[in-house]
């Protein structure tokens, strides 16, 4: 028995306006951004027990869902 052939994938570049790569760069800059600030805030907060400070107070009932 023969073995069987991988899947076969095909990729198709298609060129975009200079315009349209910019755009799409500051977006992908700006998610990594975001994605990495996250990460580090999680790992931080995960080091760091919160202080009384970073304790609000007082919720504000009309931005807290019920």
């Amino acid at each position: 028995m023969s073995k069987p052939e991988p899947y076969v994938v095909e990729v198709l570049f298609v060129p975009l306006p200079a315009n349209e790569i910019e755009e799409k760069r500051r977006r992908l800059r700006a998610l990594l951004l975001t994605g990495a600030l996250r990460l580090a805030r999680e790992r931080q907060g995960c080091n760091q027990i919160s202080s009384e400070s970073e304790v609000p107070g007082r919720l504000n009932p009309q931005v807290v869902p019920k």
